[in-house]
């Protein structure tokens, strides 16, 4: 079952690592080009100055561009230490450079690309025509793009960093979704199996007894009849809690509110098992005080929810069944106690779960149901054991209001 987290974390890393590699490759090529670009236009801009000025100080001129734009002056034979004093040194950078452009005349006038001494530099020379100006002299310009390209490059890791962690973030995601996946398919599988195990012994009945009946074996058809009557009735019932557990799990389970008494309610439900709680010996009873407030609910739902709890406190009751209406603050509670054998510890967080069967309890899906409806009515429920029996909790809010409907989401 992990194919879906393998899957999903695969796909995530992926995705992203692909993502990345275009955004980065992208961006680099982008800026690069621009950075590139930039170099020519102010060295373009530069040179037009230089050849349009009257003097070398008219040629200066004021830009906001990324990229920086340094001169020289030379002599024709590109020496500098003819023009600068001794007191002015020329760095490391600005030596190779007077370098290269001795070692390649044919510069004058245009841009070329160049690496020197690890810098990328885009250069060019113009001769010195000013009037007034020493004549003769070579004008070197130059623009070191290798500090804008290295700031691209920890921008780079920078994002690089940030792409990690956002894809450790959402391959994380990937992976609780995966499993979320397949939990979900496990619940699915397991409700399956069971909704089948479940309709698969009416139907064995109702297969056998009718096979009986046709070949004329069966003692007594009327019997048979009947049995095969409650399977069917057992198989219409189950049906139907699959129908509403799906209308709930699809959000098309209406509520028809009104006001009604919970307690009203609930008696007429005690009413409807007194006949079975007598033929099993069990003894009944109903405690709540006067002057309970009125609910605002469906009670066709809440009737259903209320017969599921009663009915599995019948099931584990060995003697008695109590019930316990109050209030408590805005709220309504009851309490529904059984003298039964109790839940295991193990078994309390899985008791309102479909199909859950414990080690002495029978699979269904009537708790889950009950669960539903309360929470559909802004309730809740809950089990415990009391050391004697089995405890079910129902809270459910008070409200007044009108009639009206409702859908579940």
């Amino acid at each position: 079952m992990r194919s879906n987290r393998r899957r999903l974390l695969l796909l995530t890393a992926a995705s992203l690592a692909l993502v990345s590699a275009v955004v980065i490759a992208a961006l680099n090529i982008a800026f690069n080009s621009y950075i590139d670009g930039e170099a020519r236009r102010m060295m373009a801009q530069e040179m037009q100055a230089f050849s349009e000025a009257d003097t070398l100080d008219a040629a200066e001129w004021e830009s906001d561009s990324p990229v920086h734009v340094s001169s020289l002056l030379l002599t024709a034979d590109y020496r500098a230490d003819e023009v600068y004093s001794y007191a002015y040194a020329l760095t490391p950078l600005e030596r190779a450079v007077v370098a290269y452009c001795r070692e390649h005349p044919d510069l004058s006038g245009r841009m070329a690309s160049v690496r020197l001494l690890e810098e990328e530099l885009t250069l060019a020379q113009l001769p010195l025509r000013q009037p007034g100006e020493p004549q003769g002299m070579v004008v070197v310009l130059f623009a070191n793009v290798t500090p804008l390209k290295a700031f691209l490059f920890w921008l780079n890791l920078i994002f690089l960093a940030l792409l990690l962690l956002t894809g450790a973030g959402a391959s994380l995601a990937g992976w609780r979704v995966g499993r979320q996946m397949d939990s979900a398919q496990e619940r699915t599988r397991r409700f399956f199996a069971n909704a089948s195990h479940e309709l698969k012994t009416p139907l064995t009945l109702v297969q056998g007894y009718a096979e009986g009946i046709q070949r004329g074996v069966a003692p007594d058809p009327r019997q048979a009849a009947g049995v095969i009557l409650e399977a069917g009735d057992r198989m219409t019932a189950l049906v139907d809690e699959l129908l509403l557990i799906s209308r709930i799990d699809s959000g098309a389970l209406t509520l028809e509110t009104s006001d009604f008494q919970l307690e009203e309610l609930l008696v007429d439900c005690l009413s409807e098992i007194a006949p079975l709680a007598a033929r099993r010996g069990l003894s009944l009873s109903l405690a709540a005080p006067e002057g309970l407030p009125p609910l605002s609910g469906d009670p066709v739902r809440l009737r259903r929810a209320l017969m599921s709890v009663l009915d599995n406190a019948l099931r584990y009751a060995k003697s008695r069944v109590d019930c316990d209406l109050s209030r408590q603050g805005g709220r309504l509670t009851l309490g529904v106690r059984d003298d039964g054998p109790g839940i295991p510890p193990g078994e309390l967080p899985h008791v309102f779960e479909r199909f859950f069967a414990g080690k002495n309890g029978h699979s269904g899906i009537g708790l889950s149901i009950a669960r539903e409806i309360v929470q559909l009515h802004g309730g809740g429920i809950r089990a415990e054991d009391t050391g004697g029996g089995a405890a079910l909790t129902l809270t459910l809010p008070v409200r007044g209001g009108k009639a009206g409907r409702r859908k579940s989401r």
